[in-house]
């Protein structure tokens, strides 16, 4: 009696794996049918961006951890912005003074088309007084910057912007100097010339600090990394506190869509398809089914990969092909396997 029940159990469970067999390839058939065309399998494969700052600079923060989710514009990390913060301080002070030096330049070329004058001269005198105050200062702290350069004090860079100040001022008193002795003396008609090339002069030097104030300002911005779709951070390649270079990756994200999934068609049936036609999918373990497009034919032929290779098939040549599919909700994941179905057509 128990060999009986044992041989009646064994039935049962073969009679099951049988029954199931045939209805999964019952329902495989039956989506395969809904086209009647040609059929190709798949897996889900990743859409990955390279993450990376514009400008050389140290790491302050990187905001998402490895696994979240980010949104198009979201802010994930910001390079150390002091120094470009204090470069921008002294582009602001030296357009003042470009603009100062343009006043004066335009002021010296309606005195000399007007004529000379005395209250021009007294204006011109006054001018030279205030240019020389600010020049003493500035040679009394290009001497002071020399000697804490020398001590260590200060870097080379911060003593050679006060050197260029001294300069500066030194050059400004000069100009000043020999436009007051023209307006003591009178001026001719190549005097104006002068002046006039000394305004189109300043107004370039204006320009071009303006314009250095603007790189400026877009490397300020370029301090902070954003997302450029949405999607999923994979990887931290570099942790704040790390000096990185233009270009070096250091966020490696997966976009959530579109997604695509990777196949691969035999060579009989590569006339059959085009980029853009549409195709309909489905994924095992759900109902719902998707509709994707074919984004990319590969124009190499290539043996039957491993991970679908049969007997039949290994000698096989095939082609890659990539069907596209939207994901908003990120249903699909890594390495999902799906079902392609193409229409009637491509029986």
């Amino acid at each position: 009696m128990k060999k009986k029940k044992k041989v009646v159990v064994l039935l049962v469970i073969v009679l099951l794996c049988i029954g199931g067999w045939f209805l999964k390839g019952r329902m495989q058939n039956s989506f395969a049918s809904e086209d009647t065309g040609m059929v190709l399998y798949g897996n889900v494969d990743n859409r990955q961006v390279q993450l990376s700052f514009q400008i050389p600079e140290r790491i302050l923060e990187l905001y998402p951890d490895e696994g979240t989710m980010v949104h198009k514009g979201e802010v994930l990390g910001m390079l150390d912005p002091v120094r470009i913060e204090n470069e921008i301080m002294a582009a602001k002070a030296t357009i003042s003074i470009r603009e100062a030096a343009l006043r004066a330049a335009e002021a010296g070329l309606k005195k000399t088309q007007n004529g000379t004058r005395v209250e021009y001269i007294a204006i011109a005198k006054a001018g030279l007084a205030a240019l020389n105050a600010r020049y003493k200062n500035a040679q009394i702290e290009n001497n002071r910057s020399a000697q804490l350069y020398k001590s260590n004090v200060i870097t080379k860079r911060e003593q050679e912007k006060y050197e260029a100040e001294y300069f500066f001022y030194k050059g400004a008193v000069e100009a000043v100097q020999s436009m007051l002795a023209r307006l003591i003396k009178g001026e001719r008609s190549e005097d104006i010339d002068i002046q006039e090339a000394n305004v189109e002069r300043a107004k370039a030097e204006l320009l071009q600090a303006q314009s250095n104030l603007r790189i400026l300002e877009q490397k300020l911005a370029d301090t902070k990394l954003y997302a450029p779709e949405d999607g999923i951070i994979r990887n931290r390649i570099h942790e704040p506190g790390e000096m990185v270079s233009p270009q070096a990756p250091v966020l490696t994200m997966s976009v959530i869509s579109p997604k695509w999934i990777r196949t691969y068609i035999r060579e009989s049936n590569l006339m059959k398809v085009k980029i853009g036609d549409t195709v309909n999918i489905q994924f095992d373990g759900t109902d719902q089914k998707f509709t994707g497009r074919i984004g990319y034919i590969a124009s190499n032929a290539e043996f039957t990969p491993k991970n679908i290779e049969t007997e039949e098939l290994r000698t096989n040549l095939v082609y890659e092909v990539r069907v596209y599919v939207e994901d908003k909700e990120n249903l699909l994941k890594l390495g999902a396997p799906a079902t392609i179905s193409f229409p009637q057509e491509f029986k």
